[in-house]
C-alpha cells in the first residue's frame, strides 16, 4: 500500500473515532497522537479555547522535545499569525524570538506546520507539529493531512461544547424542580415516595434521608383522613389514572394545612413506571379548587407534549403537534410558535388557529419583535392592536387577550409562544400562569431542537469530509460525489422513498467510492487495459469501503452501498454476485446514478457522452454495459428522470473529462 495509502487509511479511522467522540479530553488526546503519528513530528502543541468568545488560549503540549525548550511561548508569533488569520502556515527552519529560554537543538532550527481548528461555528483554537530533522520540510500533502485533523478535531470540539450546554440544561431542570414553591415528589410504581424537593418537606418527621420519605408522609396525614386518602391512592395506582387528592396534614409545626396532592404516572425512557406530583397548601377552598384544577391539567399536559417530542420521528411535525395539543387541551382558538432566524426575521415554525390567523400573527410579531418584548412578553387585548387585521379577526373569532411570551434558552431570545384565549373568559382560570409555564416548557424544547439540528449538521459536514479524504486518491472530478448524490435522492424519491430514505441516500451516495482510499495509486490511475490482478485489486475497493464504515451503526447505509453498489439486477456484478432484490435498494439506486455520471464524464479516448448517448447505453445497452444490469424499476424511473439528471449534471460539472478513468 505504501506510505501514502498506511496515512490515508490512518486518516480514516482518526476521522470515524473523532466522528464518535463526544468528550473534549478524549478529542485532544485523539489529536495529539494522530498528529504525532501522521505527521512524525518530535512535538505537537494545541491551544484551546476555554471559551468560544474568549481569546485566551490554555496549551497543551506532547512530545520528544524538552517542554521548557519547545512550549507555546517558543511558537507564539506563528499562533498569533494563525488565529489572526485563520489560514495555515508551514515554516522551515523556524528560529524561536529573543525573549524564550536559551536555544538548543530542540529550538534553535525546526521546521513547523500550523493550522487552526475550526469549524462551522467559528475557530477553536490552533495546533503545531514540530519537527527538528535536518534537511526536512513540511510538504503540500503534510500540511493538507494536517488542515484535514484540524477541521475534523475543530467539529468535534463543538459537538462537545454542545453536548456540555445540553447537560447544563437538564441540570437547569433540576435547579427549577428545587427551586420551586410547590412541594414536587415523585413515587415508584407502587406509590412510595422516593424523591421531594425542599418546598414538600414542610410535612411532620420530614426525611434526613430518601429511604424515609415514605414514613415521614405516612406521619403527616391527620389521623382521620389516612385511611379514605390510603385507598383511594391504590385504587388509582392499580389503574394507573391520575389523582388529585384533598386531604389535611400536619406540618413539622403541628399545625393543620389543608393539601391537594396532585399525580400523574409516568413511563420513563428506560421503561420504568412511576408517578409524579406536587402537594400544594391552600386553606382557601374556592382557590384551592381552581389552582388544583388549572396544575393538573397543565401538569398532564406537559407531560403529553414531552412524550410528542422524545416520539417523534419527524421533527418538524414536532412543534405542529404540540401546537394542536395545547389548543386542544386548554380549548384555546389560537396558538402559534414563531421562531427568529439567523437574519432575526421572524418565521411561523407551527400554527394551530383560524384561517387568516397566521398571517396576522406573523405581521403582529414582525412589527413588535425587538425591545422588551424578547425578554419580557406582553397580554394585551386582540381589539387593541394597531393592526385592522387582528381586529378583524378579533371580530370573527371572538377572540380575548392574546399572550406573547419569549422563549428563552441561554439567554438568547430563540422565538416567541402566541396564544389567544375566548373573550369574555374567566380572569381567574389562570390563562397568563398556564401560558407562562407553557412559555419555559417549550423554550427548552426549541433549544433542543436546535442542538439536534446543529448535530445533524455537523455528522452531514463529517460525511462530506470523509468522501473527500477518499477522493484524494481518486482520478475522478471534484463534483463527481455531489452529483451521484443529487441524481440518486432524485431517483429515490421518484420510486416513492420517503423523506428522510431520499436524504441519506443524498448523502450516503458520496461515501460510494470510499474505499478506494486503500487501493495503491499507481493501479488505480493506471491507463484502461489492465491485467486481471490489478483488476481484482481495483474491484477490492468495495470490501474496503465497508470496512471503514462497518464500526459505525449511523453509517449502515452508506456502508451498503459502498459494498454493494457494483452488483448487478442480473447477479453479474461483484464482488458476491448478489441479484435482484437480494441487493439493498440504496446500493441499486446509486449503482444507475454512478453510471450515468460516469458516462457523461469519462469514455475510453478521452471523450464524454452527451446525455443522449449515456441513456441510450444504460436503456439498450454496450459491449460493457447491459440493460440487464439495472434494477427495472429504476430504468423506468430513469427514463421518466433523465431530462432532470442531465441538467444535474449541466450545473454541477466544473471539471473538464480525464482518459484514465477506469469504468469498475
Amino acid at each position: 500500500m505504501g506510505d501514502f495509502g498506511r496515512r490515508h487509511k490512518q486518516l480514516l479511522e482518526i476521522a470515524v473515532s473523532l466522528a464518535q467522540e463526544l468528550d473534549q479530553e478524549m478529542v485532544v488526546y485523539l489529536l495529539k497522537k494522530a498528529v504525532l503519528d501522521l505527521m512524525e513530528c518530535h512535538q505537537v502543541v494545541i491551544g484551546l479555547r476555554s471559551d468560544p468568545d474568549s481569546p485566551t488560549l490554555t496549551y497543551i503540549c506532547d512530545g520528544k522535545l524538552d517542554p521548557a525548550l519547545a512550549s507555546e511561548r517558543t511558537f507564539m508569533p506563528i499562533v498569533e499569525q494563525v488565529m489572526a488569520s485563520g489560514s495555515s502556515v508551514v515554516i522551515a527552519d523556524y528560529g524561536p524570538p529573543q525573549s524564550t529560554p536559551e536555544k538548543s537543538p530542540a529550538t534553535a532550527a525546526c521546521n513547523v506546520a500550523a493550522v487552526p481548528l475550526e469549524s462551522g461555528s467559528g475557530i477553536h483554537g490552533i495546533v503545531l507539529a514540530v519537527s527538528i530533522t535536518p534537511g526536512y520540510a513540511y510538504t503540500a500533502d503534510d500540511l493538507g493531512i494536517l488542515k484535514t485533523l484540524g477541521r475534523l478535531a475543530g467539529e468535534a470540539f463543538t459537538r462537545a461544547l454542545q453536548l456540555s450546554k445540553y447537560r447544563r440544561r437538564d441540570e437547569e431542570y433540576q435547579i427549577i424542580c428545587e427551586l420551586a414553591p410547590l412541594g414536587i415528589y415523585k413515587a415508584n410504581e407502587k406509590g412510595t415516595m422516593v424523591l421531594l424537593n425542599p418546598s414538600a418537606r414542610f410535612l411532620r418527621g420530614h426525611p434526613v434521608s430518601w429511604d424515609e420519605v415514605d414514613q415521614g408522609w405516612g406521619h403527616s396525614v391527620f389521623p382521620d383522613d389516612l385511611d379514605q386518602v390510603c385507598r383511594e391512592i391504590e385504587q388509582r395506582i392499580v389503574a394507573r389514572e391520575p389523582w388529585t387528592l384533598h386531604y389535611r396534614a400536619i406540618d413539622s409545626t403541628g399545625e393543620i394545612r389543608h393539601i391537594v396532592d396532585t399525580s400523574v404516572p409516568f413511563t420513563g425512557v428506560r421503561g420504568e413506571t412511576g408517578r409524579v406530583g406536587y402537594l400544594a397548601d391552600n386553606n382557601q377552598q374556592v382557590q384551592f379548587e381552581r389552582e388544583a384544577r388549572r396544575q393538573s391539567s397543565l401538569l398532564q399536559l406537559m407531560f403529553e407534549l414531552g412524550q410528542i417530542i422524545l416520539d417523534s420521528q419527524n421533527q418538524e411535525s414536532i412543534f405542529q403537534q404540540c401546537c394542536e395539543q395545547i389548543s386542544s387541551r386548554l380549548e384555546l382558538p389560537l396558538v402559534g410558535l414563531v421562531e427568529k432566524s439567523q437574519e432575526s426575521k421572524p418565521s411561523i415554525l407551527s400554527f394551530c388557529g383560524p384561517p387568516g390567523g397566521e398571517e396576522a400573527l406573523l405581521s403582529l410579531t414582525s412589527s413588535v419583535f425587538h425591545g422588551s418584548i424578547q425578554t419580557q412578553g406582553v397580554f394585551l387585548h386582540v381589539t387593541h392592536t394597531h393592526l385592522a387585521v387582528w381586529q378583524q379577526l378579533s371580530a370573527q373569532e371572538n377572540l380575548g387577550t392574546l399572550a406573547l411570551l419569549p422563549l428563552i434558552a441561554d439567554d438568547q431570545p430563540l422565538g416567541l409562544l402566541a396564544a389567544a384565549n375566548y373573550f369574555g373568559a374567566d380572569p381567574r382560570d389562570g390563562f397568563e400562569e398556564t401560558i407562562t409555564s407553557l412559555s419555559v416548557f417549550l423554550a427548552m424544547a426549541l433549544a433542543r431542537r436546535q442542538v439536534q439540528l446543529e448535530l445533524q449538521r455537523s455528522f452531514r459536514y463529517l460525511v462530506r469530509i470523509l468522501a473527500r479524504a477518499a477522493e484524494a486518491n481518486d482520478d475522478a472530478d471534484d463534483r463527481h460525489v455531489e452529483r451521484v448524490g443529487d441524481y440518486s435522492a432524485l431517483l429515490a424519491a421518484e420510486v416513492g422513498s420517503t423523506a428522510a430514505f431520499v436524504e441519506d441516500v443524498r448523502l450516503f451516495a458520496q461515501l460510494h467510492d470510499v474505499g478506494k482510499a486503500l487501493v495503491p495509486p499507481q493501479i488505480l490511475h493506471r491507463a484502461r487495459v489492465i491485467g486481471e490482478e490489478e483488476q481484482a485489486i481495483i474491484r477490492s475497493h468495495t470490501i474496503h469501503g465497508a470496512h471503514i464504515l462497518e464500526e459505525w451503526p449511523l453509517l449502515d447505509m452508506a456502508r451498503d452501498i459502498a459494498l454493494f453498489h457494483h452488483e448487478h439486477w442480473d447477479g453479474s456484478g461483484y464482488p458476491y454476485g448478489l441479484r435482484r432484490e437480494e441487493i439493498p435498494l440504496a446500493a441499486r439506486i446509486v449503482h444507475l446514478a454512478d453510471v450515468y455520471d460516469t458516462l457523461r464524464s469519462y469514455r475510453p479516448g478521452g471523450h464524454a457522452l452527451t446525455h443522449e448517448e449515456a441513456v441510450a447505453v444504460i436503456l439498450q445497452g454496450n459491449d460493457e454495459i447491459r440493460r440487464e444490469h439495472f434494477d427495472p424499476g429504476l430504468l423506468e424511473a430513469f427514463a421518466r428522470k433523465s431530462s432532470e439528471m442531465s441538467r444535474i449534471y449541466e450545473a454541477a460539472s466544473l471539471v473538464q473529462p480525464s482518459d484514465k478513468y477506469l469504468l469498475i
